[in-house]
C-alpha cells in the first residue's frame, strides 16, 4: 500500500523558485540536443528522411524494404531480399 504525500507550502515555494531560474537551452548545441532528445524512430516524423539519418539509418534502405514487403506480401521473404 502506498501513501500519497502532499507537498508542503515550503516545498512548493522551493519548486516555484527553482522553476523561475530555468529558461531552457541557450546555445545552438543545447537546442539541437533538446530537439533530438525525444527522437526514438522516424516512423511518425514529418521529416522522416532527416529523422532516419539522425538515427544512423538509410531512408533508401527503408523504402526498399517497404517496396519488397508490399510486392511479396511476406515480410519474412522481403527481409531476406533486402538485408545485406
Amino acid at each position: 500500500m502506498s501513501i500519497k504525500r502532499s507537498m508542503t507550502e515550503k516545498n512548493l515555494a522551493a519548486h516555484r523558485a527553482n522553476a523561475r531560474h530555468s529558461h531552457g537551452p541557450v546555445t545552438a548545441q543545447g537546442k539541437e540536443y533538446i530537439r533530438a532528445a525525444n527522437l526514438r524512430h522516424g516512423f511518425y516524423s514529418e521529416q522522416s528522411d532527416s529523422a532516419l539519418r539522425a538515427l544512423g539509418e538509410d531512408p533508401a534502405e527503408l523504402e526498399a524494404l517497404r517496396q519488397a514487403v508490399a510486392s511479396s506480401g511476406s515480410p519474412r521473404t522481403a527481409w531476406k531480399t533486402c538485408s545485406p
